[in-house]
């Protein structure tokens, strides 16, 4: 039979045994180095943009286990040498070396997590060759510890067929904003009235008489518009006989002909026109 001291003894020794296994479930939550290279290789007045990201992730597969990061540092081996890029150190900005002449640099740093990043704009061969991040922070047990990580930009050469497709494929996209630009445009109209004058000055009488005018568009269309005319005023005498046609319709212009027979008069026609794209 259990005594009740002992049971007491056991209640009280639960909790503890619970902290316990929380604990060891923090402390086996690792960490790893993530560094990549986006793309990973650049091309000469091709790439737009070059970016390398240095990060402290969590993992729960890493049997490294941080409790506090320190610093982010990248760097570029030039020959012997290893030339800083870009550092952060906790609590504080990060801070750009010369070898990132002309890059953007961001950061953000928590205890256990965090990241470094440099971007360049417009990058080529003097970006490209191998980098090195290095990671300091402190272990849950107060060791310190360095994670690293290599990445490798490559330079690259076009080839003529790649340079005939980026070609084509720019003036595919100016084509492009030069159909959206026409979308955004008012569509091209004009519009104008003709005075044909009277009929005496259109041809000999006692047969068929017709006047001619010339009219200009003040912008030329882009391909042929429709034009719409009307008689907008009209005096005649008798024998009212008129017809208005259009003749000669181009991009550029068009003719207005104002035509009527031989025993008509007429004191004078004006006629009213239209032009839009179809």
């Amino acid at each position: 039979m259990v005594s009740l001291d002992r049971l007491t003894m056991a209640h009280r020794c639960f909790p503890r045994l619970l902290l316990v296994l929380v604990a060891l479930t923090t402390l086996c939550q690792g960490s790893k180095i993530v560094f990549t290279s986006t793309p990973t290789s650049v091309s000469d007045g091709l790439t737009k943009l070059l970016t390398l990201r240095c990060a402290l992730q969590d993992d729960t597969n890493s049997t490294n286990t941080v409790s506090r990061l320190s610093t982010i540092t990248i760097r570029k081996a030039e020959g012997a040498q290893q030339k800083e890029v870009a550092k952060v150190v906790s609590g504080q900005a990060a801070v750009a070396g010369a070898v990132a002449a002309g890059a953007s640099v961001s950061s953000n740093i928590s205890n256990t997590v965090g990241y470094l990043q440099v971007s360049w704009s417009n990058p080529g061969q003097p970006q490209a060759g191998a980098y090195n991040c290095e990671i300091v922070a402190l272990e849950a047990d107060g060791t310190n510890v360095k994670l690293k990580s290599i990445v490798e930009v490559q330079s690259t050469s076009q080839s003529l067929g790649d340079l005939t497709r980026l070609i084509s494929k720019a003036n595919d996209d100016i084509e492009a904003l030069e159909n959206k630009v026409s979308l955004l445009r008012p569509p091209h109209a004009e519009e104008g009235t003709v005075d044909c004058g009277s009929s005496t000055t259109w041809g000999a009488n006692l047969q068929p008489r017709e006047a001619v005018r010339e009219v200009l568009f003040k912008v030329p269309y882009e391909r042929v518009p429709q034009v719409v005319i009307a008689i907008a005023a009209f005096d005649d005498a008798s024998h009212t006989r008129i017809n208005i046609a259009i003749r000669d319709l181009t991009t550029t212009g068009f003719k207005i002909v104002c035509a009527t027979w031989w025993d008509s008069y007429i004191y004078g026609v004006w006629v009213r026109w239209t032009s839009s794209v179809a």
